[in-house]
């Protein structure tokens, strides 16, 4: 197989498959997808100059910086997650409580004042 049929056959696969994740074109894992490739097409080339594919990594570097920036923020919410259900979940309970505490009373006050 041909070079070309392959890198076609990648990028359609490519896209596929973030058509069907929802990935949008300035998502950093699909610009460090595209350095890669950019940088094993240089590394092919005879005339590939080093500061070429220095200035590629650089830029792989500081994408993917960004990238593991984003993850982390998202793993602290997703960690929050459980803390604000549990949370959340108190105040149902206080409340059934609460109302079977004042039902209570009031059926005894009732019973005591009205039978």
């Amino acid at each position: 197989m041909t070079e070309a049929p392959r890198k076609q056959e990648l990028r359609n696969a490519v896209l596929e498959w973030q058509q069907k994740h929802n990935i949008a074109d300035d998502d950093p894992l699909l610009a460090t997808v595209e350095l890669w490739e950019a940088f094993l097409e240089s590394e092919r080339s005879p005339d590939a100059s080093p500061p070429d594919i220095r200035r590629d990594i650089e830029q792989l570097d500081r994408i993917a910086k960004s990238f593991s920036k984003q993850t982390g923020e998202v793993i602290r919410e997703l960690r929050a997650v459980p803390k604000i259900k549990s949370d959340l979940w108190m105040f149902p309970y206080f409340t059934v409580v609460l109302v079977s505490v004042g039902a209570l009373i009031a059926g005894m006050i009732i019973g005591k004042f009205m039978l």
